[in-house]
């Protein structure tokens, strides 16, 4: 016995070792969402940093709350490491501690501990594909929540109840879909071992973490959290309350369980797996037969008062898989804001099967089976580690050089032309440049996990950035494109339209990446900044010398901003010049009396409504702020002192609607409106600024009467 202990723990340790080789091998992993959640640390860790632009453009959570775990552990380490860095570290807890788990449960279970050795090639699965960093911190705690749960329901030890207790406290902010389950399956073990009214003091150990069910439930139910777009987790859409077919459901199996590469690499591993469990379930069974096997039942479990009871105690391990079953079956399946319970089920089902064979591993056939197990264990690491290399050297290749190359603290967007890659299951790895842009620069991209109404980092009200990538190869026509410094292109050929789009200017290419940086002053010298839909005819007007514009007015109805004019004023003494710009359609009957400024008043004799919001006087327009839903639907002036550029305000304007994507453009300091860039047609589709330095003196006040 004693040489098998030390055989086994050789060969578990060994295994568990190449695994964390393998992530370490290489600076880049090929793990999905892996890059947005290394993103959303480096924020944390620097938000405050001279070095980011983060404060201006997120809010971060200021306690500990679900799904925090590994941005206050970035905070901890920030001062000491990159996020890249610290990632790995919160990885590499994964890759050790999933095979310890699964140990701790083959203990709880009292099954062989050779069939943990199993769930070692098994760290290498969908979900690690995936990437979801906070998902995979948990996993572990959750398979030891359910090892502890099982042990303390037997016994009733206070320090297995407090270690459980611990657990999911844990787990309550390292993931909350993790901790649902773990505190679901904790009670119904406790409960099975229930069997006088006094057995009920055994829930003691979920008393702290069943209220934080509440909290979490109201928040995201009752509350409604939104993101800064107005999305939110508690509706039909965000539930993701979608039922799929259960063929679909049955291609799960391989789609969530261990698939990862297109070279057949983990089908093969995973199918001597399963061969080997087949064999192993086989031989228990002949065991059981011949009364040859020694059940290894555990040495505290108390006696059942009714023989179902007892049943179910013994065999509750297939009974929780069995459950698992039933969920993937019948739960709603839909990838959106819930981000999949019913895939997430795969894996448990696959780890709690591992312990349904109850082989003790003495006799000789069984030990057999050590052989192929430990050389799957060995070796498929080495495999993966191969695959990884070639994912940095193909499908990454020089970009951690080129984006290293940009100035810290810029916008940058990516857009996907080719969306799919030789190598990865996982598509094109899209979360990888913002993890690179972020950790290099301290840069923003425009596929932020903030934009998710249950992810701690926000945007603040008017930065969500409109993806390019939406618009695929016209994307370079966009009024969004100034709002960015740099736009990263993934293309195996050249992107012909944006090579040859007057507003980029290519800045560095190799192999499949093509960066760029976006042509933010135009012809006439102006600093363009522009949000809106691409539809609908180009306006450009500048104000004539020595004026700026000033606000606008306009109206609207119950579907669209129908006109708006903007007009300039003088930033010097001299007669206003009266210049302007009309967009959309005038209305037929014009108001006779102006306008309060910030109100919205009915036209007499129309539907329209009509909107001012002109900077006081000696204030100038620095900005605007508003709301798309693609075309502009409301809008309001940002103004500023002549002599104080940067003590702004905001005046109030108008419009019909203020839902979905609201948006803010700004001059840089010592920078004014001194000219109108955007789109309109029958509508406003797009609005915009020349923004210039204001060097001009301020207009003097007028002199007193005499």
């Amino acid at each position: 016995m004693r040489f098998d202990r030390i055989l086994f723990t050789a060969l578990f340790l060994t295994a568990i070792v190449s695994n964390l080789y393998v992530i370490w091998s290489v600076e880049w992993l090929p793990l999905g969402d892996y890059g947005g959640h290394v993103e959303l640390m480096d924020v944390v860790a620097r938000y405050d940093s001279s070095h980011t632009i983060y404060s201006q453009v997120y809010t971060i959570p200021d306690g500990l709350r679900p799904n925090t775990a590994t941005l206050f552990f970035a905070k901890w380490t920030g001062p000491y490491m990159d996020m890249d860095t610290s990632a790995k570290l919160l990885l590499s807890v994964y890759i050790v501690g999933l095979p310890l788990s699964i140990l701790l449960l083959m203990w709880a279970f009292a099954r062989s501990r050779w069939l943990a050795l199993l769930s070692c090639p098994m760290v290498f699965n969908s979900m690690l594909n995936i990437g979801f960093l906070n998902y995979l911190l948990a996993l572990p705690f959750l398979f030891v929540a359910v090892a502890l749960a099982r042990r303390f329901a037997e016994s009733g030890s206070w320090k297995l109840g407090a270690a459980l207790g611990t657990t999911l406290l844990f787990l309550y902010f390292a993931h909350i879909i993790p901790f649902l389950i773990a505190l679901g399956i904790s009670a119904a073990f406790i409960g099975l071992f229930i069997d006088r009214r006094k057995d009920l003091l055994r829930l003691w150990p979920l008393l702290l973490p069943t209220p934080l069910v509440a909290d979490w439930s109201w928040r995201m139910f009752v509350a409604l959290e939104a993101t800064e777009t107005g999305r939110t987790f508690g509706s039909k859409q965000g539930l993701g309350l979608i039922f799929k077919p259960w063929s679909s459901i049955i291609q799960y199996w391989h789609q969530w369980g261990m698939q990862y590469f297109k070279s057949n690499l983990d089908e093969l591993a995973f199918g001597g797996l399963v061969g080997i469990w087949v064999l192993v379930m086989g031989l228990s069974c002949l065991q059981r037969q011949g009364q040859r096997a020694i059940r290894p039942a555990s040495p505290v479990e108390p006696q059942a008062r009714w023989a179902w009871l007892a049943f179910a105690r013994r065999h509750s391990i297939v009974g929780l898989t069995l459950c698992c079953v039933v969920a993937l079956f019948t739960l709603p399946s839909h990838m959106n804001e819930m981000q999949v319970i019913t895939e997430r089920v795969v894996l448990l089902i696959l780890f709690f099967a591992l312990a349904w064979p109850t082989a003790s591993f003495v006799q000789r056939a069984q030990r057999w089976l050590i052989v192929p197990m430990s050389t799957i264990a060995l070796l498929y690491p080495w495999a993966v580690q191969q695959e990884f290399q070639n994912f940095e050297r193909l499908l990454v290749g020089d970009l951690p050089e080129m984006i290293g190359e940009l100035p810290e603290a810029t916008w940058m967007s990516y857009v996907m032309l080719t969306p799919h890659n030789e190598l990865i299951n996982m598509g094109p790895l899209w979360h990888t440049p913002k993890a690179l842009h972020a950790v290099l620069n301290g840069g923003v991209t425009d596929d932020s996990f903030a934009v998710r109404p249950y992810t701690p980092v926000q945007y603040k009200p008017g930065q969500t950035p409109f993806r390019l990538s939406y618009l695929r190869s016209g994307f370079w026509r966009s009024p969004h494109v100034y709002n960015y410094d740099h736009i990263l292109v993934r293309s195996t050929e050249p992107p012909t339209g944006a090579l040859g789009a007057p507003n980029l200017k290519l800045r560095s290419q190799s192999g499949i990446w093509w960066l760029f940086d976006v042509r933010q002053i135009d012809s006439s010298g102006a600093r363009v900044l522009m949000a809106g839909d691409i539809t609908g005819a180009l306006k450009q007007f500048d104000c004539p010398p020595g004026e700026v514009l000033g606000g606008f007015t306009g109206d609207y109805d119950d579907k669209k901003l129908t006109h708006l004019r903007f007009q300039c004023r003088p930033v010097v003494q001299k007669k206003p010049s009266g210049a302007g710009i009309d967009l959309g359609t005038k209305p037929k009957k014009e108001q006779e009396a102006p306008t309060p400024i910030n109100t919205a008043t009915s036209v007499p004799g129309s539907e329209r409504k009509t909107i001012e919001a002109m900077c006081p006087e000696n204030e100038v327009l620095v900005g605007l702020a508003g709301v798309q839903n693609p075309k502009i639907t409301f809008l309001q002036s940002i103004c500023a002192p002549l002599n104080d550029l940067e003590d702004v305000e905001v005046l109030e304007g108008g419009g019909f609607s203020k839902e979905w994507r609201s948006f803010e453009l700004r001059c840089k300091k010592g920078e004014a409106a001194a000219g109108f860039r955007g789109r309109s047609g029958a509508a406003i589709d797009a609005v915009g600024l020349g923004c210039r330095v204001l060097d001009l003196d301020p207009v003097a006040p007028a002199a007193a009467p005499k």
